[in-house]
C-alpha cells in the first residue's frame, strides 16, 4: 500500500483516494484500514518509507579542507541528488504540513538537517564574518539550496543542470568565489 501511494505521488496525484490506492496495491479498500487508521496514517508511513530510501543520500562526502569552490561544487551535486530524490513526496509533505502536525514536524526536522549541512560545509567561510553577516549568508545559502527553491525551479521547467548551476551561482556569490 505504501508503494502504491508513493507511485501515485510520483505520478503527480497528491490526493489519491483509498479506492485508487487499494486498486494499485491489488487489495480491497477495506483492507487498507486493517493496516492504517486513516489516509493520514498511510501518508505518514509513505513519508517514513521515503526517508528510509533517501538515507544514503543524506551523508555528505565533502573534504572540509578542500578549497571553497570545490566544496561548493561537491555540495551542490550531492544536495541536488537528494532534493531530486525527495521529489513528489517532498512536495506532498509540504502541502500537508499546514494541517497535519506530524507531517509538519517531519518537514521541520528535514529543513533543520538541510540547514545544518550548509552550516557545516561552509563553517570556515561563515566563521570569518561578523555574526550578523554570517547569519544572513547562512540564511541566504539555506534558502538557495532548499527543497522549496529546487522545487520552484523544477516547476518553472529548469532541468537538473540549470537548477544545479543556479545553486552554484548563488553560493559563489555568497562566499565570494570567482570562477
Amino acid at each position: 500500500m505504501v508503494e502504491a501511494l508513493l507511485a501515485r505521488y510520483d505520478a503527480g496525484d497528491y490526493e489519491p483516494g483509498i479506492a485508487s490506492i487499494a486498486t494499485d496495491a491489488a487489495l480491497s479498500p477495506r483492507s487498507v484500514f486493517r493496516y492504517f487508521d486513516d489516509l493520514d496514517d498511510l501518508a505518514m508511513a509513505a513519508i517514513e518509507h521515503q526517508q528510509q530510501r533517501l538515507a544514503p543520500l543524506w551523508n555528505l562526502d565533502i573534504d572540509p579542507d578542500a578549497p571553497v569552490a570545490e566544496r561548493v561544487g561537491t555540495f551542490v551535486d550531492q544536495r541536488s541528488g537528494l532534493l531530486d530524490a525527495m521529489g513528489h513526496v517532498g512536495r506532498v509533505a509540504r502541502l500537508r504540513a499546514s494541517t497535519r502536525p506530524l507531517v509538519a514536524a517531519e518537514v521541520a526536522r528535514v529543513r533543520a538537517r538541510l540547514r545544518s549541512q550548509v552550516a557545516e560545509t561552509f563553517a570556515a567561510e561563515l566563521a570569518g564574518l561578523a555574526s550578523a553577516d554570517a547569519q544572513a549568508r547562512l540564511d541566504a545559502a539555506d534558502v538557495a539550496c532548499s527543497f522549496e527553491s529546487n522545487d520552484l525551479m523544477r516547476q518553472q521547467g529548469f532541468d537538473g543542470d540549470r537548477s544545479r548551476r543556479a545553486m552554484v551561482v548563488a553560493l559563489d556569490a555568497l562566499f565570494g568565489i570567482r570562477r
